[in-house]
């Protein structure tokens, strides 16, 4: 077993060298205060809980519903991201949702809503 310059810790076997992990950091090297830390991120921290525990019932709340008369037979072109940059506006989609009420022990109704535009981001992950 020998140790590398970068810490990491390899076994001779056969002949050949196999990394293993990486040796554990000393606890005299770890920082006993994070309370520095916290601080620094404790708004956004404090915005995401928000959000969780009221912030999205109150903006579910918010929304008026959309009511429509009739529905238009056409059919739009399809809307690329680059012609949005061009022309300054907003890429985006419909936001819908398929909720569910019961009240009490009653029957479960099934509403689908239309929540608006939602912008939408490229090159995510999700």
């Amino acid at each position: 077993m020998t140790t590398t310059a970068g810490g990491e810790i390899t076994t001779a076997t056969g002949g050949n060298q196999l990394k293993s992990r990486r040796r554990m950091v000393p606890s005299w090297l770890l920082p006993t205060d994070y309370e520095p830390l916290r601080d620094l991120v404790r708004h956004h921290i404090e915005s995401f809980d928000f959000m969780v525990e009221k912030g999205l019932e109150d903006m579910l709340m918010a929304i008026k519903p959309v009511e429509k008369d009739r529905l238009s037979g056409t059919m739009r072109e399809a809307l690329y991201p680059f012609e949005c940059r061009q022309a300054k506006t907003t890429y985006a989609g419909r936001f819908m949702a398929d909720v569910c009420f019961q009240y009490g022990g009653g029957a479960v109704i099934r509403e689908k809503f239309n929540f608006g535009q939602f912008p939408i981001m490229l090159k995510v992950s999700g």
